[in-house]
């Protein structure tokens, strides 16, 4: 259903954009790079969240105008190493579809122990979408307000490096274990100003995913209180967190 929602905002958007587009003569186009922090989430009570990564977004912006402090801002983004680290302290068949280097690691029911670590590291190139307030503050400075801003994430690449115990693999192939599409909805807020004679602005800003990277293929076997095991299908939903620092460069 969120999904709809966004999908929906981002042809709203695109129509406003078109719309308005032959009306107004001014854009504005700037380049970023921002240093990012993200991390994976578990609604399951047998997978935890637990590490994060350091990632790097590369990409441009558009701000079409509606008024001197108002504009419908859209992107293009290339980020790289997001993801972050699962816990699974139950065992279990995690990556059931992916080429791992060594088959038996995921052939079975439970062909990881409890306890295993799996880090996601995935790169997307990213569409965001939404509105930029532009505020003069002084000495030639603005406060600038990204408010909401959507971002559909198409997924490049995906390797896995998991853990347990004497188990160690590294820049494994989990793209098949990992969703095509994410979506995630944010904010961002910092300040433009003159420097090296351009225009340069520094943004702070924050995601939060609304739709499970994770395929939920897997099996885990989880223990019972009065003993025994019982199969269940993982199907938590992992959510991908980001948070970062842009730096842009206003081209005109």
């Amino acid at each position: 259903m969120k999904q709809n929602y966004i999908l929906g905002f981002i042809f709203l958007l695109s129509l406003l954009a078109g719309s308005v587009s032959g009306q107004m003569d001014e854009k504005e186009l700037d380049f970023h790079i921002a240093p990012t922090f993200t991390r994976l989430n578990s609604s399951s009570d047998y997978i935890d969240a637990n590490g994060i990564n350091l990632g790097l977004k590369l990409g441009a912006t558009v701000n079409f105008k509606l008024t001197d402090w108002m504009g419908i801002v859209g992107g293009l983004d290339f980020t790289l190493w997001s993801g972050g680290q699962l816990l699974y302290r139950q065992g279990g068949n995690f990556l059931p579809n992916s080429d791992l280097s060594n088959p038996a690691l995921n052939t079975g029911d439970e062909p990881l122990p409890n306890n295993t670590n799996i880090r996601y590291t995935i790169n997307y190139i990213e569409l965001p979408a939404g509105l930029q307030f532009q505020f003069p503050v002084s000495y030639g400075v603005d406060v600038i307000a990204r408010i909401p801003v959507v971002t559909l994430g198409v997924r490049n690449r995906a390797r896995g490096r998991i853990e347990a115990g004497s188990i160690l693999l590294e820049n494994e192939k989990i793209g098949k274990d990992v969703s095509f599409f994410n979506f995630m909805w944010g904010m961002a807020l910092g300040a433009e100003f003159q420097r090296w004679n351009q225009k340069v602005s520094v943004m702070l800003f924050l995601n939060t995913g609304l739709t499970d990277v994770t395929r939920n293929k897997g099996t885990q076997v989880i223990d019972l209180e009065g003993g025994g095991k019982e199969k269940i299908t993982e199907n938590s939903k992992g959510a991908l967190n980001q948070f970062g620092l842009q730096f842009a460069v206003k081209i005109k």
